[in-house]
């Protein structure tokens, strides 16, 4: 999930100095805490392996004030359909998801998006993918077309290269659902991962399916230390820890710092830092970042093939090493279990991006 500054620029709001700014954070941050909280419904327990039925009896968590659907704006292509609108779905039941290739939180809530497509979609529901991208590569319609393919998404996909429809949902988090009934009003919405039995109920009761159905429960929710989503280009990185200043946008040569704290990161060697990837500019420069977690997935690209060199507490992985050529995100390491450890990453080759590192303590 994106840092304060970026969801104002995706609101279209001028960023503002760092005293008001944390102010608004801690209002945003209250806000969403409120919002994303579970409620106790009785049919969610996520230490519990034993099938939960769904009801479809009631909508559950829905809007306490459901609100008329705005509509996909400024919708720079779309895939797998032609281009649609909510006054034309009128009668159906849509979730609209708002979702980016490149996101790991996104990419795992698609297992459950493709369920409900195959089960619901001949019952009234229809699945739209708003693709908000946060990359420049991202805005590429062959970029997008291509990961649809890879990831076998049958439903529509709208690409929302300008945020307009973003913005027009005032959203603030990748993924969200919104639930629009058939009145064209909406009447759930859920930000972030989780939650995926209260949404297939409330499918169900939009749907008018009455019949109580058991599905698998939500599994474990990720602890609160798992290190967060960080950026490493300079408009958005946050815990950067070498000694030297960034060199925006030059090439320059960098130091590891003497030590970490967790979720800090460093450079040593050339690389050229930009606005929203750092490069690696000569063999062997390379990065380490002290993390807590299980997985840990790197949005990464190159324009030739390189090959890079994974190391846990200084060991490396040997069966991950791997050839950077797309940009895309890719998995570097799933370890045993949750833990605080350092990863370095280094490039055999000029000429690797990195973008983002994203960690997991509960799934990979």
């Amino acid at each position: 999930m994106p840092g304060l500054s970026f969801i104002l620029l995706r609101l279209g709001v001028k960023v503002p100095n760092k005293q008001i700014l944390k102010i608004i954070g801690l209002i945003i941050i209250i806000v969403a805490i409120l919002m994303i909280l579970p409620t106790s419904t009785g049919i969610i327990n996520k230490n519990d392996t034993t099938p939960i039925v769904l009801s479809g009896s009631k909508l559950i968590n829905g809007l306490a004030k459901p609100y008329p659907a705005r509509d996909f704006q400024n919708i720079s292509g779309w895939i797998n359909s032609k281009p649609l609108s909510v006054k034309q779905l009128r009668g159906k039941v849509i979730l609209v998801d708002f979702w980016t290739y490149t996101c790991v939180n996104c990419l795992r809530t698609l297992p459950y998006l493709k369920d409900w497509y195959a089960k619901y979609h001949d019952m009234g529901l229809v699945i739209v993918g708003t693709h908000a991208p946060f990359f420049n590569f991202e805005h590429e319609e062959s970029n997008v077309s291509k990961a649809v393919k890879d990831l076998d998404i049958q439903f529509p996909v709208a690409l929302d290269n300008t945020l307009a429809t973003w913005r027009n949902y005032y959203n603030l988090a990748c993924p969200s659902y919104y639930l629009i009934d058939q009145k064209g009003m909406v009447v759930y919405k859920h930000l972030s991962e989780g939650d995926y039995n209260i949404t297939e109920n409330n499918i169900r009761y939009l749907l008018g399916l009455k019949d109580p159905i058991k599905v698998a429960p939500d599994g474990t929710a990720p602890s609160a230390r798992q290190t967060p989503e960080t950026y490493l280009g300079f408009s958005r990185s946050t815990r950067y820890s070498s000694p030297e200043a960034m060199a925006m946008g030059t090439r320059a040569t960098y130091t590891y710092p003497k030590s970490l704290d967790e979720g800090a990161w460093g450079l040593n060697g050339a690389w050229t830092i930009e606005s929203e990837k750092i490069i690696s500019q000569k063999s062997g420069s390379a990065l380490k970042f002290k993390f807590y977690g299980k997985s840990i997935t790197a949005v990464m690209g190159a324009s030739k093939i390189i090959k890079i060199k994974i190391l846990i507490d200084g060991k490396e992985i040997k069966t991950r090493k791997l050839r950077i050529k797309d940009q895309t995100l890719y998995d570097l390491v799933t370890l045993p279990v949750a833990t605080s450890a350092t990863l370095e990453l280094i490039a055999e080759d000029p000429g690797l991006e990195v973008y983002v590192f994203s960690f997991g303590d509960c799934c990979s």
